[in-house]
């Protein structure tokens, strides 16, 4: 297949068994459109997100929209009718309607005081809020769940096995050195460094090496075929570093040091956190405010009301209980989706008696889902009781619903099988945390209902850093959590449940068959027999039940209706949504 561009701005549209073709075809190349000026330099492609079901924030309009349906030629056009989950990318105008007006301070309340600094480190949507307006990746994601370049001007896949990126000239870091493939070759084999703990490690480890060709070529050998390499390269936790300023003793957890449209200046721990406009930024004219001012609320109640006063522009993480009043406001604004985040219990296997799958399994029957969607999420959500991919994504297996109904008398039984009377089993130790009053709702109503069957819990509620920390340390018998698909390809598995990840070094799950099918999916190239090997995976974790799966959340953000060009994003995006502040300015 030869690519085929069509325009000024050049579209290119590839589908996964182009991009996943057989060794033979090494000829195959594929362009990302890049714009060629700073500004507007918007490009997007098809992946696939769940779309919001809320209004838009104000100013936000459809990228199609905005810029008319991009023309391809047949070439292009056949390409993209075929499977495909590598991204189809394609150049388009800025969707921000209105004259954006200069200047000016946005004071965002943030949910928690963020833990750390360091973008390859994730520790929650608070500190990541922070970190995705000052670092830059290759590519990232943007508007409507879309991909478009980043740090990267283009990239072409030379073979199934190796990507070209070539890098955008003229950047600099905020210290106004140049950014350079060094800078990315660094980056990328920090990931890859256990002592780093990446987020992006085991997501990113189908890499075998990192090659520089020029200071602004570099190239990507992978150790088999990947077709999630492009969607976990654009996320936020894949984030480049500078070389020069870590060999020099920078401390990332500490200090910040990016190209992107915001640059650190100063931080009182528990009190603010501020950035300021980058001059230098390498998309002119962006961005718009003068400086963003993150004030932590970790008090859901004086979060809403800092909001309802006036005293802050946005806030993430929005009550569900003051969802409606945000969404009926005169002046401010409700921007929200659903299947955005899941909440779950996850187990430390390496603990009695969590080491044994029948007590996970009857834990799993233990509880009445509907009562968490209704108590902590005022009706906001939907429960899961059949596997873990969302409705829209392509492995999505509506057959798997219904493995986890609420059934006490199983729960029981299983309990029996393992050995064990619920009346006579020690207090279960749950660690949720009190910064965040939903995770602590998690944890009251799960308690609750494993009172019902007889098992006695106890709540552990750390504050949020303390509880972060824990649980990559594996210091829990087993914990509340609430997080997101990083996008509805259903590699996003391999983040929780691959041999080594993060969560598998916390909680000690290891399932080498798992394993062995994550790898098979990640190369697999016909859309079919890709759902089938997802569906084994997913009924071989509900069987063995590393976490118990309870609900997705309804998420949003509550913003003053004066904010514009601010946008939610779709599913388990909604955490790097804070991107389009490079675009937001306040009228």
């Amino acid at each position: 297949m030869t690519p085929t561009t069509t325009g000024s701005l050049g579209i290119v549209r590839l589908s996964r068994r182009g991009v996943l073709t057989s060794a033979a075809a090494v000829s195959v190349t594929a362009i990302l459109a890049a714009c060629g000026s700073k500004a507007n330099d918007q490009a997007t492609d098809t992946a696939r997100a769940a779309p919001a079901k809320t209004t838009p924030a104000a100013g936000a309009s459809s990228p199609a929209a905005a810029a008319g349906s991009p023309t391809t030629s047949s070439a292009a056009s056949s390409a993209a009718t075929a499977p495909a989950t590598q991204p189809t990318i394609a150049a388009v105008a800025s969707p921000v309607a209105g004259t954006p007006k200069k200047g000016g301070t946005l004071t965002y309340g943030l949910s928690a005081d963020p833990p750390n600094l360091d973008p390859q480190v994730s520790k929650g949507a608070a500190a990541q809020t922070v970190k995705e307006l000052v670092y830059n990746n290759l590519l990232r994601y943007w508007r409507g769940g879309k991909i478009q370049p980043d740090l990267a001007e283009s990239y072409e896949m030379v073979d199934p096995q190796t990507f070209r990126f070539k890098l955008r000239s003229g950047v600099t870091w905020h210290d106004g050195s140049p950014f350079t493939a060094d800078d990315v070759k660094f980056s990328y084999e920090r990931i890859l460094d256990p002592k780093t703990g990446a987020d992006r490690r085991t997501a990113l480890n189908t890499i075998d090496k990192v090659i520089v060709d020029d200071p602004l070529t570099v190239r990507f050998m992978l150790k088999q075929p990947d077709g999630a390499f492009i969607y976990n390269v654009a996320l936020p936790a894949a984030g480049i570093v500078s070389k020069k300023f870590v060999e020099g003793g920078g401390n990332l957890d500490k200090t910040m040091m990016g190209t992107g449209p915001f640059k650190f200046d100063s931080r009182e721990p528990g009190v603010k956190l501020t950035l300021v406009r980058n001059p230098s930024y390498f998309r002119s004219s962006l961005p718009y405010l003068d400086k963003v001012v993150f004030v932590p609320y970790p008090d859901d109640n004086t979060r809403a009301n800092a909001m309802k006063g006036g005293t802050v522009n946005i806030i993430d993480y929005v009550p569900w209980k003051d969802m409606d009043f945000f969404a009926k406001s005169n002046d401010m604004q409700l921007v929200s989706a659903s299947e955005s985040a899941f909440m779950c219990l996850i187990y430390n296997t390496k603990q009695k008696p969590f080491d044994d799958p029948k007590v996970r399994r009857a834990l799993g029957y233990a509880i009445d889902r509907q009562n968490v969607v209704d108590t902590v999420f005022f009706g906001r959500g939907s429960t899961i009781t059949g596997g873990l991919l969302p409705s829209n994504s392509p492995a999505y297996e509506t057959s798997l619903k219904n493995s986890y109904t609420y059934d006490p008398d199983k729960a029981k039984s299983l309990l029996k099988d393992a050995g064990y009377d619920p009346k006579t089993l020690p207090p279960l130790k749950l660690m949720s945390t009190s910064t965040y009053a939903f995770h602590q709702g998690v944890g009251e109503v799960t308690q609750a209902e494993f009172k019902k069957v007889g098992i006695a819990t106890d709540l552990d509620l750390p504050e949020w850093a303390t509880t972060v920390e824990r649980g990559n340390k594996g210091d829990f018998q087993y914990r509340v959590h609430g997080l997101g698909m990083d996008s509805v390809d259903p590699d996003s598995l391999t983040t929780f449940f691959r041999t080594g990840s993060a969560y598998g070094q916390a909680t000690g799950f290891a399932d080498p068959e798992i394993d062995k099918l994550l790898s098979q999916g990640r190369a697999e190239t016909d859309t079919g027999k890709r759902k089938d090997i997802y569906v084994q995976i997913e009924k071989r974790l509900l069987d063995a039940q590393p976490f118990t799966y309870l609900a997705w959340r309804e998420q949003g953000e509550a913003i003053q209706k004066k904010l514009k060009g601010y946008e939610h994003f779709p599913g388990g995006l909604f955490s790097i949504s804070a991107l389009t502040l490079e675009e937001t300015y306040l009228e």
